[in-house]
């Protein structure tokens, strides 16, 4: 396909990113995805799709794009782009606090990655040193086998918490 035009860059978990990985920049997101053959592209479907990218639509057998999201749309793969965010961030966890990363790539976040968007880079640089302190394993119910996961509510209040005491004491 022709990547410029055809496809852009995601994330759809960051289980695969190591947790001393801190920024998900050109190098980290081809070692880590593009390289480990993880799925980590999204077809542009805001422009005509190219030839290449045309044979490979029509090329996919229904089993392939048989979920939920694919079958209610008119035509399977066309969706809205989403944002490009500061901040990724993974809703499930084992450990005292989800991986994350700073987005040097401008991967978008897709699946289980949620993203903080429109942060300054001193916001995003607070967030990555504070998450470094921090342990909420305690304020989330564990699901099964002791995985967690964090709901965009609590996400947002644990932002405003984060954010706020920075602010303070600058």
């Amino acid at each position: 396909m022709e990547s410029e035009r055809d496809v852009v860059a995601c994330v759809t978990t960051l289980r695969n990113l190591p947790a001393s990985v801190k920024e998900l920049d050109e190098v980290n997101f081809h070692n880590y995805y593009v390289n480990a053959g993880k799925k980590c592209w999204r077809i542009v479907t805001q422009t005509n799709p190219s030839d290449v990218l045309r044979v490979y639509i029509y090329s996919c057998l229904p089993n392939d794009y048989a979920t939920k999201t694919c079958l209610a749309r008119k035509q399977w793969w066309k969706f809205n782009l989403p944002q490009i965010p500061n901040f990724l961030f993974a809703s499930g966890f084992r450990d005292k606090f989800p991986k994350y990363t700073t987005n040097r790539v401008g991967a978008r976040a897709v699946g289980t990655v949620c993203g903080i968007y429109n942060a300054t880079e001193s916001q995003v640089r607070q967030l990555s040193d504070e998450f470094r302190k921090i342990d909420i394993s305690n304020q989330i119910v564990s699901h099964s086998n002791g995985l967690r996961k964090i709901e965009i509510n609590q996400l947002n209040t644990l932002l405003d918490e984060v954010l706020s005491h920075n602010s303070q004491i600058s």
